[in-house]
């Protein structure tokens, strides 16, 4: 804060007189909004602020917090290493494309623990190694129709803050628990997901396609908040102590699934009379069901959307394109509670 010369802020009781001179860093601004439709508002000078303060310091006073205790940095390093092999067979009209990827995953983090004003750290660590195969196949009996199934396998990895081990201890006045405890876990493995496809592609003339497909995603190790008990002994991760609190933290424990199908098509009426040749039209529909596993009871999986369905049509005319579409998404579940 500038204070001035007396070192008071504002007016000065002792002396009746505020020196706090502030229009001395005051600028005409040569800028006004909308040509000068409004006002021009004065600019601060910061160059003298700063000048002032160099051969001045007295005439300003320190304003905000201090920190007295600094916590220690969080840290997460996670290593992947990964190989993967892959074939193609041709036999007449079908086509097999199948491969196998390897990934070893390596975690080592160190979070924050914090319980009242007390603060130390910790450390963690965990390894997994996932296999992912996949096979896809294209049959095409004749040049318009061809069939496309595929088996694959896939991760999704979890979020940085969740296996970093950020640990908030908190004690409680009731003797109904003895407080909660908060932590990420560096064990923490990725969800993965065995996916199966079957689409049905008939190809229009001249240009376009309409198509129809099925799938199904089998979700395993679906990250989800588990709330235990600490159990006595040394041996219960914080070395015999916090018996009795509640632990929070996130893990693989769930499974969840996914099927649904989806209906397209999209196509270039060029077999139409001029000027109507490059008229196209698309439409398509999806419907998803989600089903998992949850120690709350719910059911269905948040921020998957259950129905969307698109159509328009575009038309080009030497250099206009006129381009309309109507898109629909449904509701969705966005989070859940118990």
């Amino acid at each position: 804060d500038y204070v001035g010369a007396d070192g008071v802020f504002g007016r000065n009781l002792a002396t009746g007189t505020n020196d706090d001179n502030l229009p001395q860093f005051q600028q005409p601004s040569r800028y006004a909004l909308f040509n000068g439709y409004y006002p021009a508002i004065p600019q601060i000078n910061y160059t003298a602020i700063q000048g002032l303060f160099r051969t001045q310091p007295s005439h300003f006073r320190p304003n905000g917090t201090s920190v007295t205790v600094h916590p220690p940095p969080n840290r997460a390093i996670e290593e992947v290493a990964a190989a993967y092999a892959m074939g193609r067979i041709e036999i007449g009209r079908l086509t097999a494309l199948g491969g196998l990827r390897v990934e070893e995953t390596t975690v080592n983090a160190a979070g924050a623990v914090t319980q009242g004003a007390n603060i130390s750290r910790v450390s963690k660590s965990g390894s997994y190694a996932k296999l992912f195969p996949s096979l896809h196949l294209r049959h095409q009996p004749w040049r318009q129709l061809a069939l496309r199934t595929s088996y694959s396998t896939t991760t999704s990895r979890p979020n940085v803050s969740d296996i970093t081990p950020i640990t908030t201890i908190v004690s409680s006045a009731s003797s109904a628990a003895a407080g909660t405890i908060t932590q990420g876990n560096a064990n923490l493995g990725p969800q993965t997901s065995r996916n199966y496809d079957v689409m049905l592609e008939y190809y229009l003339k001249p240009v376009g396609v309409l198509s129809a497909g099925i799938y199904r995603k089998d979700i395993r190790g679906f990250i989800a908040s588990q709330r235990s008990i600490i159990g006595a002994g040394p041996d219960n991760g914080f070395s015999g102590n916090f018996a009795g609190y509640d632990f929070i933290t996130k893990m693989n424990l769930n499974s969840a699934r996914m099927e649904g199908y989806e209906l397209a098509y999209d196509q270039q009426l060029r077999m139409l009379p001029k000027p109507l040749n490059t008229l196209a039209v698309f439409a398509n529909y999806t419907r998803v069901r989600t089903a998992g596993t949850y120690e709350e009871g719910a059911s269905a999986l948040p921020s998957f959307v259950p129905e969307m369905y698109n159509f328009g049509a575009s038309y080009s005319f030497w250099r206009l394109q006129v381009r309309v579409s109507y898109n629909y998404t449904g509701a969705f579940l966005f989070s859940y509670n118990a």
